[in-house]
């Protein structure tokens, strides 16, 4: 998943069509970790429940839409992520679509202990939503964390969510 995420995320940076969002975000997730390769439970019936949130400002004017940010996560197994990064959101009337890059501290508790090992982190992910009022919008998307193979083991972890955002 992550190779297919760093070239979505690098087309997403080099796209400019005026389409950019010109406000803060708050999106909150509700999701779950991957328990086996390719097999994605559903958020309300794992037991690997992960709570995320992220909070996105005004993208910069000169950096083609680019915004700056900071998220943290919780698991159910214990592990905590907090880190500050970059992103970008394209807009095409009600839909969104955003790719993020937060590097950032983890604390890993757990079972999460057997995927990923080191305190510093990667997190890339892929959020498609639709805007059902002009501050609300839902819709989903994929996180992986991984150290980038500084340490052994870097199986990553992998999470697909559900989301709830706000615009101001």
């Amino acid at each position: 998943m992550s190779g297919l995420q760093i070239v979505v995320t690098w087309l997403f940076f080099l796209f400019n069509d005026g389409n950019l969002p010109n406000n803060n975000s708050l999106t909150l997730s509700y999701g779950s970790l991957q328990t086996d390769k390719g097999d994605y439970s559903s958020p309300f019936s794992s037991q690997n429940k992960v709570y995320d949130a992220t909070l996105q400002f005004k993208p910069h004017e000169n950096l083609r839409g680019i915004r700056y940010g900071t998220s943290a996560f919780y698991t159910e197994s214990g592990t905590v992520m907090i880190g500050g990064g970059i992103s970008k959101t394209i807009v095409f009337n009600k839909l969104e679509f955003t790719t993020l890059f937060h590097p950032s501290l983890t604390y890993i508790g757990g079972i999460d202990n057997k995927r990923t090992s080191f305190p510093i982190n990667l997190r890339s992910s892929i959020e498609a939503s639709y805007s059902i009022t002009k501050h609300i919008s839902i819709g989903g998307g994929f996180t992986h964390i991984s150290n980038g193979t500084v340490t052994h083991p870097n199986n990553g972890l992998d999470i697909a969510k559900i989301t709830i955002g706000y615009n101001f």
